[in-house]
């Protein structure tokens, strides 16, 4: 059981977790919808959230992931806008 473990905490940990924040500016470029780049879009967005309280901060990349879940581009837009407006 202990080897069952310690394989599924190796495989589990192995694996990158996404950030939802980088996740949206790949998409916002891909959609065309970026003005600078990924990173640019990265840190402008990381650097406006580091000022908020934490759960502030759960709650907004919680959201932005809802929006990376849209299929086409239009409604990830539009969904990435009314979340930061």
């Amino acid at each position: 059981m202990r080897t069952l473990i310690f394989i599924i905490f190796t495989i589990t940990s192995a694996c990158a977790s996404s950030d939802p924040v980088e996740e949206a500016c790949k998409r916002a470029d891909d959609c065309n919808a970026l003005s600078g780049s990924v990173q640019e879009c990265t840190e402008n967005y990381n650097s406006a959230l580091n000022t908020y309280p934490q759960s502030q901060q759960d709650e907004f990349r919680h959201e932005l992931q809802d929006c990376l879940d849209h299929p086409s581009c239009s409604a990830f837009v539009a969904c990435v806008n009314a979340l930061v407006n």
